[in-house]
């Protein structure tokens, strides 16, 4: 008897329980012959980019629920790497990525899963690591990795710094994790790291292109042929075999088809790693074969998969009759003999149509009820299976129930959670219960214990039998209690605490599973929490656009509310259409959503993106209807708010509005951004630059990178106006920076600084380039003329320069609106030029008097001028 069952059941229990695993053999069989050929094939560089191949290295089960694939799958890998299977070569790894599990719907918790399980076949991956390093600097620029993976339960501890190490040996040093990775024409200047960047780059010419790729989740959709490029390296010197279960499939399937989505990332993953095994789980057949759900698949097609139309797919079905025998009969035991009477396992198998689930749950209820000193009844046993857990149930204390049914309520859960909904429960009661044989437990996960799905459903549905089940109200009070705590779980982010900013780890590697699991909940429960508002507000800050992009819902009856949030979570994280056209098309999903539970997220987001192609009338009413129901949301809807005021040039009213915010987490730091623009749109250009400054502290202090980034932009800006050469200086620090998160526009608005750097040091000529590189970006990406121009800083320039003409007929234009701009840029154009009749230099509502703010602003065209 191992320790748990021993403090479970007593010293007194003469049961003893074995793990039984029977009636697979062939299927076990096909997974050692696969194994065989798999592993005696090699995959030279010019086969791993032939993406026309065909692959065969993908064995896949499916099968009803409770037949057992899960543990087939999972018992064929332990054999694999526990050497069981002849001709498997001596260095093994496994690797288990369970789609129950909802942090592998975000494709790089899967690829660092991978990463970490493998690492035992060798510690060299470099390929792989530098490009992931770079591609965690282009996605969450500033947020260290290391402490990111440490801080998480993704298996991955201590990966963080195995790849910072790699990258920082191969990249040039210097502590480059988290701070500025360049482009792939300049990595490596020491000549050590050089000479051995240049000859994996040599080897593995797919690195280049995946390092220059500016989209970092394009980078990572194509990352795993360099784990297959790293993994052949080291199959070169010690013949090795990598395996990975891919578990509860059907969950990925449900998700909707398209390219880029989770299941089309999957296929990539499998088809870019061939010298992987893979081992597939799920109730449905795999299809990517299939032509038509090869659509949606970057590599899709019978060509591509021949197997998986043939032998590679293994349907699964439950025991038979000898074989569910041999089950209960080695099941349990007392003094080597069968515990369970022949007349009690007969009526077990012929009432479990073989179902393993089925013939694990009738062994435990048998085990409990002699623990307890009972003489189990054979009438007990045979039931169908709702009427077996309901019998489950009922044989517990109620206490337990309880922590059943609360543990039936979503689809993963932990003690904390467990106390959350029932917060009188004992700690040592919720431990015991955790200890049962019927959870799913995965320490590597958060949270770690889940319930068969089949189980779980036979739970929500037989209360109605017990005499103190759970009301329908009920469930749904304790539901909503789940889903606050799962909520819980992003609202760190956006709270103020003493002791500094909260765990990035603990976001990144909790927000996207408690989401998930808390739409699930709602689902289940015919619910519509606000709070899911909330936390696609914060995942959105964020970053995780793609996981957002997955989400689905269920499409019944009473499921319209969140059906339309996750309609409006999709448009929003589409990557094609300007921004009037994703706002035309969100508003179009919304459709009368103003009484709806998420009224205030979807106002936000269509304030957002009308304030995006300055349709300011419109932003500010989307805006002001944010109510107060969520205080994070409200924030920042004031907060951006007071951009649009800040945008029609009235500055005392956004200052106002600034001073009244409450700000908490990265809202700090794009409210000191704000209070700098106003400052340095009223030509107080130092007291801006101090104003970025803090801006810059406070950003990095509540980890927040991305206002960061602006914030050394905006220094540049600041300085820009008054001291050039330390302009010139912020810009090439920032410059990098920038570029290596992708960032196109704000270069853009860095090669506009540069021109008035320029304009003010003497050098025209480098002015004017910059200011033709800056529209050329704005144009590229659509900005130009809309919210972005370049007009204003050419007026400057023209009239530093001695080309009155061409600013003043630059600066009419501005004026007549014939080019889109702030009026504030509008005014000092016509003073620059010495045009008061075309723009009232006194209209606009200035911080300080007219005559204040005109000498601020004629400083640096006199300066210029000299």
């Amino acid at each position: 008897m191992d320790i748990d069952r021993y403090f479970q059941m007593g010293p007194a229990s003469p049961v003893e329980a074995h793990d039984i695993f029977v009636n697979r053999d062939l299927q076990i069989r096909a997974v050692r012959e696969r194994l065989t050929r798999h592993s005696a094939r090699a995959w030279p560089m010019g086969q791993l980019l032939d993406f026309q191949r065909p692959t065969h290295n993908l064995v896949t089960f499916a099968g009803d629920g409770g037949v057992g694939k899960s543990a087939l799958a999972r018992h064929s890998v332990r054999l694999a790497v526990a050497g069981e299977f002849d001709g498997a070569p001596t260095n093994r790894a496994g690797a288990v990525v369970d789609f129950a599990d909802p942090s592998n719907h975000d494709f790089a918790s899967v690829l660092l899963r991978l990463r970490a399980m493998w690492s035992e076949l060798g510690a060299d991956w470099p390929a792989f690591d530098i490009a992931f390093a770079v591609y965690w600097e282009r996605k969450h620029p500033g947020r260290p990795l290391a402490a990111i993976l440490d801080d998480s339960a993704s298996g991955a501890r201590g990966l963080g710094q195995e790849i910072g190490q790699m990258a920082d040996g191969l990249l040039g040093g210097s502590g480059l994790l988290g701070l500025v990775y360049r482009t792939a024409e300049t990595l490596g200047r020491n000549a050590t790291q050089s000479l051995r960047l240049r000859r994996l780059r040599q080897s593995i010419p797919v690195l280049d292109v995946i390092l220059r790729e500016e989209d970092p989740d394009k980078m990572l959709g194509y990352m795993p042929v360099l784990l297959a490029a790293d993994l052949e390296r080291l199959r070169g010197r010690t013949p090795s075999l990598a395996l990975c279960l891919l578990d509860t499939f059907e969950v990925v399937q449900a998700l909707p088809p398209k390219r880029g989505g989770l299941e089309d990332l999957v296929s990539r993953l499998v088809y870019l790693t061939p010298n992987v095994l893979y081992i597939g789980s799920g109730r449905r057949p795999f299809r990517w074969h299939d032509p038509v759900r090869a659509v949606g698949l970057t590599y899709g097609g019978e060509r591509r998969w021949p197997g998986l139309a043939g032998g590679d797919q293994i349907g699964l079905f439950g025991f038979d009759g000898t074989s569910a025998e041999l089950f209960l009969t080695a099941r349990l035991t007392v003094e080597g003999r069968p515990a369970i009477p022949a007349e009690i396992r007969r009526r077990i198998i012929n009432a479990s149509a073989g179902s393993p689930l089925y013939l694990e749950l009738a062994s435990s209820l048998y085990e409990e009820q002699v623990a307890r000193g009972e003489q189990p009844a054979a009438d007990a046993f045979g039931q169908p299976f709702p009427e077996l857990v309901l019998r489950l149930v009922r044989d517990m204390s109620a206490e337990e129930r309880d922590l059943l049914r609360t543990a039936a309520l979503v689809g993963a859960y932990d003690a904390d959670l467990i106390h959350a909904v029932l917060p009188g429960s004992r700690g040592r009661t919720v431990e015991a219960f955790l200890q049962r044989p019927f959870h799913r437990v995965d320490p590597s996960v958060w949270p770690a214990y889940r319930l068969h799905e089949s189980l779980r459903q036979a739970v929500n549905e037989c209360d109605e039998f017990t005499s103190d089940g759970w009301t329908s109200a009920e469930r749904g009070r304790y539901a909503r209690v789940a889903v606050a705590h799962l909520a819980d779980q992003t609202r760190g982010l956006w709270r103020a605490a003493a002791d500094g900013p909260p765990s990035g780890g603990r976001l990144s590697s909790r927000a996207v599973p408690a989401f998930l699991l808390a739409l699930d909940a709602a689902a289940t429960h015919g619910l519509a929490p606000p709070e899911l508002g909330e936390m696609v507000y914060t995942l959105r800050q964020l970053g995780y656009l793609r996981v957002l992009g997955a989400t689905t819902g269920r499409g019944n009856a009473g499921q319209a509310e969140l059906d339309r949030l996750v309609e409006v979570i999709h448009v929003g994280s589409r990557e094609q259409g300007t921004q009037q056209e994703v706002y035309e098309e969100m508003l179009r999903a919304a459709d009368d959503f103003r009484s709806s539970p998420y009224a205030d997220y979807i106002h936000f987001e269509l304030g957002l993106r009308s304030q995006n192609f300055n349709a300011l009338d419109a932003s500010d009413r989307h805006f002001a209807a944010v109510g107060d129901a969520s205080e994070v949301i409200a924030r920042g809807s004031a907060v951006r708010r007071a951009a649009n005021a800040v945008r029609r040039s009235v500055f005392p009213d956004a200052m106002a509005a600034l001073r009244r915010i409450d700000a908490q987490g990265p809202d700090r730091a794009q409210v000191a951004l704000l209070v700098g623009d106003c400052l340095l749109l009223n030509g107080s250009f130092e007291a801006a630059g101090r104003q970025f400054e803090v801006a810059l502290r406070q950003a990095e202090s509540d980890d927040a990178p991305r206002q960061a980034g602006i914030a050394m932009r905006m220094l540049a800006r600041a300085a820009a106006w008054h001291d050039p050469g330390r302009s010139l200086r912020w810009i090439a620090r920032t410059r990098d920076l920038t570029e290596s998160i992708g960032d196109r526009e704000g270069l853009a608005r860095l090669d506009a600084s540069a021109a008035v750097a320029h304009t003010l040091a003497g050098d025209w000529d480098a002015a004017a380039g910059m200011l033709e590189r800056a529209r050329d970006r704005f144009v590229e990406l659509g900005l130009f003329g809309r919210v972005a121009t370049v007009e204003h800083f050419e007026v400057f320039l023209h009239a530093a320069c001695g080309r009155l003409d061409e600013a003043r007929h630059t600066a009419a234009r501005l004026a007549g609106g014939e080019v889109a701009c702030m009026p504030v840029w509008a005014a000092v154009c016509a003073l620059w030029t010495g045009q008061p009749h075309i723009v009232d230099f006194s209209a606009i509502a200035w911080l300080d008097s007219v005559a204040e703010t005109k000498d601020r602003w004629l400083e640096p065209l006199t300066r210029a001028r000299r």
